[in-house]
């Protein structure tokens, strides 16, 4: 195996932070549990419509953001993208998505 190819397996197995990870809907579930990647990750949605999707998306864009719920802007559009991770979007998200199921937090007790 060259080095190109070891990329590839870690970029396949490191969750969807990468593109190709991201089109790989049968990579395994190897991540820490507590993350999207590990034994969470592996729940079912259940009991939400597409519009609840989108709508814990938007949630989760104003959660990701550094302003106070108070500063909130009326659109999306208008929040301080220069100021906000993707991946901060895409937990925030998850985090709704649970919560609108009944399960949040979603991680195993220790």
């Amino acid at each position: 195996m060259n080095a190109n190819d070891l990329w590839q397996h870690i970029k396949r197995i490191t969750g969807g932070f990468y593109l190709d990870a991201a089109m790989d809907p049968q990579r395994p579930y190897d991540g820490q549990p507590h993350t999207s990647s590990g034994e969470r990750g592996k729940t079912i949605i259940e009991g939400l419509t597409m519009r609840d999707l989108m709508d814990c998306y938007i949630i989760g864009c104003y959660q990701s953001s550094p302003l106070a719920p108070a500063e909130y802007p009326e659109t999306i559009f208008d929040l301080p993208w220069d100021q906000i991770g993707p991946m901060a979007v895409a937990q925030n998200m998850l985090c709704e998505v649970e919560r609108r199921m009944g399960i949040f937090p979603n991680i195993p007790v220790v």
